[in-house]
Parts: C-alpha cells; sequence; structure tokens
C-alpha cells in the first residue's frame, strides 16, 4: 500500500540502461573526509532517488471495501503495515483523517462532526464516518441533487418568445406597448409594473419544432460556456503576465 500511495517511481525508469553513475554526485571532496560515499553495491547505481506521491485514490478504494467493518479492526490492519518510523509510510495514517470522520453525531439523516480541527458541528464533507454507536466504518450519505427547474420561458429576440402556459408550449410574438395608452391609464396601473410589450400572436407548437427548439437552446448554452472558458482563460493569462513582469521589474 505505501509503494503504491505514496511512493513516485523513479524518473528516468523506462531507458535502456536505468542505473548509472553520477561522478558528480559521489566524487570525493578533498577538503572534507566525511563526504563522498563510503560503501556501494556492486549493481549500477541508480542516478535519481524517488520522490513522495499524493496517489491517494488505492487508500480510499480500500476503505471503500471496508465499508460495515468495524473501524478499529480497520485502522488495526492499516498500523499492522504501516511502519511509524517510515516517514514516508507514516504519511498513509496522516491522510487517514481526511477521508474517514472519527468523532460524529447523526442529527435526523445529517452526520455532523462533534471534534472538528477548526470548528464544531460542521455537516461531515468526509467519504467516510464512523458509526458513533456501532463503531462501524459508514460511507457518508450524500444530500440529493435538487433538479433544476424546467425551463419555461426561451427568448429567441426581442420580439419573439417561446413560453410554455399549462404544459403546452407556445411561440408568441410581442410587439412594442403603446406610450400614450399606457400614460393614459397611470391612475388605474398606479406602481405596478408597466411590462415592455404586448402579445400580438400566439401559435401552439408542434413535437418537432420543439425538439428543433430545445436542440437549438442546447447549442446556444455550449456556445456561452465556451465563451465564459475563453474569458477565464485570458483573465488567468493576463494576470500571470502582470506578475511576470512586476518580478521583472523588481
Amino acid at each position: 500500500m505505501a509503494k503504491v500511495i505514496v511512493e513516485r517511481p523513479r524518473l528516468g525508469g523506462g531507458g535502456k540502461y536505468p542505473r548509472c553513475h553520477d561522478r558528480r554526485r559521489r566524487r570525493l571532496d578533498e577538503t572534507d573526509a566525511d563526504s563522498g560515499v563510503r560503501r556501494e553495491s556492486m549493481r549500477r547505481p541508480w542516478e535519481d532517488g524517488k520522490f513522495l506521491n499524493e496517489n491517494l485514490a488505492p487508500l480510499r478504494r480500500y476503505l471503500q471495501k471496508q465499508v460495515g467493518r468495524p473501524w478499529n479492526k480497520v485502522f488495526s490492519e492499516i498500523c499492522r503495515n504501516v511502519r511509524v518510523d517510515s516517514a514516508v509510510q507514516l504519511h498513509i495514517r496522516q491522510h487517514l483523517e481526511d477521508f474517514v470522520a472519527l468523532h460524529v453525531e447523526i442529527v435526523g439523516r445529517v452526520v455532523m462532526h462533534t471534534n472538528r480541527r477548526w470548528g464544531y458541528g460542521g455537516r461531515v464533507y468526509e467519504d467516510f464516518y464512523v458509526h458513533p454507536r456501532t463503531g462501524l466504518l459508514r460511507a457518508t450519505p450524500r444530500p440529493r441533487k435538487r433538479p433544476a427547474p424546467a425551463k419555461t420561458f426561451v427568448e429567441i429576440d426581442p420580439c419573439r418568445q417561446v413560453r410554455m402556459i399549462e404544459g403546452i408550449w407556445y411561440e408568441i410574438r410581442l410587439d412594442r406597448p403603446f406610450v400614450e395608452l399606457a400614460r393614459s391609464r397611470w391612475p388605474e396601473i398606479g406602481d405596478d409594473e408597466i411590462l415592455d410589450g404586448h402579445v400580438i400572436e400566439k401559435r401552439q407548437l408542434n413535437s418537432k419544432q420543439i425538439r428543433r427548439m430545445r436542440k437549438e437552446l442546447q447549442e446556444v448554452e455550449q456556445e456561452v460556456e465556451q465563451e465564459v472558458e475563453q474569458e477565464v482563460e485570458q483573465e488567468v493569462e493576463q494576470e500571470v503576465e502582470q506578475e511576470v513582469e512586476q518580478e521583472v521589474e523588481q
């Protein structure tokens, strides 16, 4: 487990001769008698060492398979295979609290923290928790996503709209209001809102027109998303350029 989760392979391992000798690294310092290599294997040495990794997906999968088991047994098995005197393997135990909430209480159907590092009573967002009564490892229930409200209005242009009225789609054509009529009825309207158009035509859409309208709407939404992404990328590039210019000036 430690090898997969926290050890990154050596660089350059795909070459024909993965082991090589770095003379500069092993060259003796004439002014320091304690420097240099005192003992070396007969095998060709590695050029680069290993690095710490943050591949925590195997740890999450392992915990997922242990759901329903007593947490004490799961934790004991992890500790049995993780050496405390190894900083690399100890890295696994340090990440357990990122996945498992140990001190919780259940309020209704919501799992809440009772002892949180940065507060008390917060909702559990870790993937797993230890049941306060049984001590079993459980998967944290996720709140159900509320379905987005169905669209009942699509504006094609300022004078043309598509609206759903009582479950039926209609194409509606508008015209600008008569300003004189609106002004003449001001005492009756009072503080009510004066709309910027009135209906001059309403036509029910058939199934083919509805499918075409939905397809066009999806294309418009995709274009808007692409424009937003491009704007964000441009802003990030501008910020990076400004930071580089400031560093150069300094």
